[in-house]
């Protein structure tokens, strides 16, 4: 991929659909489409020319993120034209509690998906992983009779597919939604179904959860969504001083097999340095490799996937980190900037900008223990206090012209001010711990 993803100016308004959208080019449409969210993203899909075309070419998470806006009920048309690769998805980040299923999210995603049409249903047995289903399934039946109960030439049972298995459900709640299923696939993808059953008959349900459960980390790593302990290393610092950048590997042979992230970085926009940098677009392999940072921050911070808002505040403070370090290694040379952000690993430009501000959060928390903390005015405590908080905030004591505002920390200006002020603060408390009492 060629193309560059084009992430900066992002509109505030909803989008309008315009009257021929319609008749777009099914490139322009999709351009319009990545650019929307929720329901404006929905009313744009199905007023596009092949929305058959649209929904499996939309990033796994993106439409995550879209249907979990929009909710199960009106959702439905879109599950329908979703991939498999998309479909997997949402079962692998909605249905497990760590590395177990959760078999109430099991079956409440099979309840949602016995609610879309017959070949939905059909295609969901032909071409999601059948280990999956059996797994799910297997968590609410338990199978006490199966094929060998029936003699090959009896060709009555073999017409009575309802019967070649003799299930018992764990509650009500299974028979009604798996017996639908299973009426479904009897008739209509038997071979899937026997696979399935058989599964479920032949595996321990651990082994089982085990296999799904290590296919499920492969698919997640892809994206760069890893365990909790694992991702924390984004936060590992790092010697401002001794940074050194141009370390980056060639990624676009990785990056080739993954789908456009666009969607998800037009969540939340860059500022300053950064956004300069970004302006013109940037290609599909450095994108690919800004969400992989992303995820590892949602992992990091425990980020709720399918809600929008930490998404976009998440990604927020990740652009933000981005732009400290570009405006601390480059100065105001923005063509510097620009070879940095394309030739160094984005992950150790964030733990650049995360040292910076860790540094000055270290010296705020310094202050905050020290005896005569109290003593200090009250604009000193408060600033000390967003400083040490998560995600720590800049407090600006406001003058006779202008107003005192609390904003995101992302600029090498803001960092200047506040070493200034905690250089003030840590000289007076020096003074106060040095008078007699």
């Amino acid at each position: 991929m060629n193309e560059k993803n084009q992430i900066t100016n992002r509109s505030q308004q909803s989008v309008a659909v315009p009257i021929s959208f319609h008749q777009m080019p099914l490139k322009e449409q999709l351009l319009q489409i990545h650019q929307a969210q929720g329901k404006d993203k929905y009313r744009l899909i199905f007023n596009s020319s092949k929305p058959e075309i649209v929904v499996p070419r939309l990033h796994p998470q993106e439409l995550y993120l879209t249907v979990n806006d929009l909710g199960a009920e009106d959702s439905l048309e879109l599950i329908s034209l979703a991939s498999p690769a998309q479909i997997t998805l949402i079962l692998d980040l909605d249905c497990w509690d760590l590395d177990t299923l959760n078999p109430e999210s099991a079956l409440n995603w099979l309840e949602f998906l016995s609610n879309c049409d017959e070949e939905t249903i059909c295609r969901l047995a032909r071409e999601t992983e059948p280990e999956i289903l059996a797994l799910m399934i297997g968590k609410h039946v338990t199978i006490i009779r199966g094929l060998e109960a029936y003699d090959d030439d009896d060709a009555e049972n073999a017409k009575r597919l309802e019967a070649i298995y003799d299930i018992e459900y764990k509650s009500e709640d299974a028979a009604k939604i798996l017996g639908s299923l299973f009426n479904i696939w009897q008739e209509r993808e038997q071979n899937h179904y026997l696979q399935i059953m058989e599964i479920i008959r032949s595996e321990s349900l651990l082994v089982l959860e085990e296999e799904v459960y290590q296919g499920r980390s492969a698919r997640l790593l892809d994206l760069g969504i890893i365990p909790t302990m694992d991702a924390r290393v984004i936060y590992s610092r790092t010697n401002p001083q001794t940074f050194v950048v141009g370390d980056k590997q060639d990624f676009r042979l990785e990056a080739d097999s993954l789908p456009n992230p666009l969607a998800l970085l037009k969540t939340a926009t860059p500022h300053h340095f950064l956004a300069a940098v970004m302006e013109e677009g940037i290609p599909h392999e450095l994108a690919c490799e800004m969400l992989h940072l992303v995820n590892r921050k949602f992992s990091a911070d425990r980020i709720d996937l399918s809600s929008s808002t930490e998404v976009r505040d998440a990604l927020q403070q990740t652009y933000d980190n981005l732009n400290l370090a570009l405006q601390y290694l480059a100065g105001t040379d923005l063509d510097q900037a620009s070879e940095i952000f394309h030739t160094t690993w984005l992950q150790r430009l964030f733990q650049l900008g995360h040292s910076l501000i860790s540094h000055e959060q270290d010296r705020a928390t310094a202050i905050k223990k020290d005896p005569h903390f109290a003593d200090l005015d009250e604009s000193s405590t408060f600033f000390i206090e967003l400083l040490t908080q998560l995600p720590p905030r800049h407090f600006c004591e406001g003058c006779d012209t202008c107003p005192s505002e609390i904003c995101a920390i992302n600029t090498i200006e803001q960092i200047q001010r506040i070493d200034e002020r905690l250089t003030q603060l840590e000289s007076i408390l020096d003074r106060l711990n040095k008078s007699p009492a």
